[in-house]
């Protein structure tokens, strides 16, 4: 008897423990479009990742590059922060609103181009 108490008080201790810790949030697929802020044209090849989370899920260090449309899909979480990044670009970030219900998101996201990039900046050397 004095066995079955010990382990209901130690099943409710759990029980009680894990009540206070965090809730999980669930996974949404987040897809858009990455567009420049000048002209809303598509930006090809960016770098797009989870950049900041409260997730210890490995696959969030991995980052997915937008088509040839600028199009991207990738899993994150509410509250989750989107890094953008592309050469001849600033890097811009998206925070994934955390009163998300839906398990779809869409948005369309614009970068500004930088002009003190290097990309932007190179000149052909003329032939002497």
């Amino acid at each position: 008897m004095k066995t079955f108490v010990a382990v209901i008080l130690v099943l409710v201790g759990f029980q009680s423990f894990s009540q206070n810790a965090k809730p999980i949030k669930k996974s949404v697929q987040l897809s858009g479009v990455l567009v420049t802020e000048d002209d809303l044209k598509p930006v090809k090849g960016a770098s797009i990742k989870v950049t900041k989370t409260d997730s210890i899920d490995y696959s969030y260090f991995f980052s997915v590059p937008t088509d040839e449309n600028g199009f991207f899909v990738l899993m994150a979480r509410p509250g989750d922060i989107i890094g953008f990044k592309k050469e001849g670009y600033f890097d811009t970030d998206y925070t994934i609103p955390d009163t998300l219900k839906a398990a779809k998101y869409s948005i369309t996201q614009q970068i500004k181009s930088n002009p003190n990039s290097n990309k932007s900046n190179t000149k052909k050397k003329s032939k002497k």
